[in-house]
């Protein structure tokens, strides 16, 4: 009995089938741990970096003092855009924030916007 006897009708083709899956299972295995180990060594040397460039400055920044908030430029700049955008006079003079929470963006929905902005069409 020869060795391609044993590779041949339906019990050939599942003893085949089991030995490259086997291959391909092991291979991929192989290389997950290699991406987790070489993760876990970069992260842990970014750690020692970190580490090393921070020692002795903590707390000799002084603290930065929060901008006060300019809503001419702000809403000049909104202006700016909506005019572009809707290639008519517009003027903005004020704006808030609004109260009502942002609804959740989906990926479906942030398709549709990018072929939209592809296709240089607005949705409406």
């Amino acid at each position: 009995m020869s060795t391609a006897e044993y590779f041949t009708g339906v019990q050939g083709g599942v003893l085949m089938s089991l030995i490259a899956f086997s291959i391909v299972f092991i291979l991929i295995s192989f290389i997950m741990l290699l991406m987790m180990s070489l993760h876990k060594a970069c992260y842990r040397a970014a750690q020692k970096k970190a580490a090393a460039e921070n020692v002795g400055t903590r707390g000799t920044l002084p603290a930065a003092e929060p901008e006060k908030d300019d809503d001419t430029e702000l809403a000049a700049v909104v202006s700016a855009a909506v005019m572009q955008f809707v290639s008519q006079d517009a003027k903005i003079i004020s704006f808030r924030p609004s109260a009502a929470a942002a609804p959740k963006k989906t990926m479906w929905g942030r398709l549709n916007r990018l072929r939209n902005l592809e296709n240089g069409t607005t949705a409406r």
